[in-house]
Order: C-alpha cells, then structure tokens, then sequence
C-alpha cells in the first residue's frame, strides 16, 4: 500500500469538509532526528508525490534499515501521529491559499515537534498492513455518575484487494458510514 497523491485530491465530504486533510497534511512532516537522507526523501516526495523512482528508492532505503515499505512506513507515522493530535487536544485546520503537501507539511511541523515532545502517549491503536490500515482514534472522554468513559473513532482504510478478500465486512465498513445498523440489507437512509 503506498499513500498516493489521490488523498491531496480527495473529494469533500457532505459536509464541505474533507475528510482526509489530517493524514494528507501529517503524511511527510519530517520525525525529529530524522537522518539526512529521510527528510531528502520527504522533501522529494512533497514537491512530486507521483514519482514512483524516489518512492521504490525510499522503501528500499527503509527496508535496508528493518522498517516497513516507505508507504506502510509513512502511513502507519502519520496514523500514530493523527492519535496523539487529537488526543492532545490539538484543533485548527491550515489556512492555506496553497494546499500542496509542502505547504501542509510547513505548516504541520512545528505542531508534531510540539506533540512529540509532550507527555504521555496517546491511547489510540495503529495497526497498518499491505492492504488495510486502522486507527482506533482516542479523541475525549465522557464522565458519568459513575466512572469516565474513554471515546473513540474508527478509522479504516482498505483497497480493492483487501475489499474483494472480505466483501462482506468491506460492505459493513461502508454501510456504517451511512447508517448504524450495519447488518441490514435496506439501501434506504435512517
């Protein structure tokens, strides 16, 4: 799975928003202590996210090193960090004329470095594979008479190939984010 330049062309939800500005904007901010030769890679990346040599290079430059393909490797970091930006608090949306990924990169470093340098880590699961990734998003709490409940969103990325392996579930996926009832066949909203 390698993020393309598809999520900085995504189209807006119902609402006008988009739905993918987060992970667009956190996908090639540089980690603090990056090695030189990642944040030239990065670098690459932002100015021509179509070009598939530096990405073929960055992931065999990765692997040399024990990590994951440079697009399960980025995702899986900006999943992680997307956690710890709500999970921190962190609000505001970039107010860009430019919305290219070096301008969200610009404007997104200095709040990771900021949210890498905080306290505790976030409650949120990452899990990334080849061709589904998930992020069970810790984003508030909720206090009742009681005890204080932890709130979450799920957050799920799939492919076709992942999507035709599990039909059934992809479909569930899909219809949950139309209605709460997912086991119902009704293709009429509630």
């Amino acid at each position: 799975m390698r993020p393309t330049a598809a999520p900085a062309r995504c189209v807006p939800d119902e609402e006008g928003g988009d739905p993918l500005w987060l992970p667009r904007t956190l996908l090639t901010v540089e980690p603090e202590g990056a090695a030189p030769a990642e944040v030239a890679f990065l670098r690459e990346i932002r100015e021509r996210p179509d070009n598939d040599a530096v990405w073929g290079v960055y992931s065999d430059w990765l692997q040399e090193r024990g990590q994951p393909p440079a697009g399960l490797h980025l995702l899986r970091r900006t999943l992680t960090w997307a956690g710890r930006w709500y999970g921190a608090g962190s609000v505001g949306r970039p107010d860009l004329a430019d919305e290219g990924l070096t301008a969200l990169a610009g404007w997104a470093q200095p709040r990771v470095v900021t949210l890498e340098a905080s306290g505790p880590p976030s409650r949120s699961l990452v899990h990334v594979g080849e061709h589904v990734a998930q992020l069970c998003l810790h984003y508030d709490h909720w206090q009742t008479p009681r005890r204080e409940l932890d709130l979450y969103h799920e957050w799920v990325y799939f492919d076709d190939l992942w999507a035709s392996a599990h039909p059934d579930l992809a479909n569930a996926i899909l219809r949950h984010v139309r209605r709460w009832d997912v086991l119902s066949t009704s293709r009429r909203q509630r």
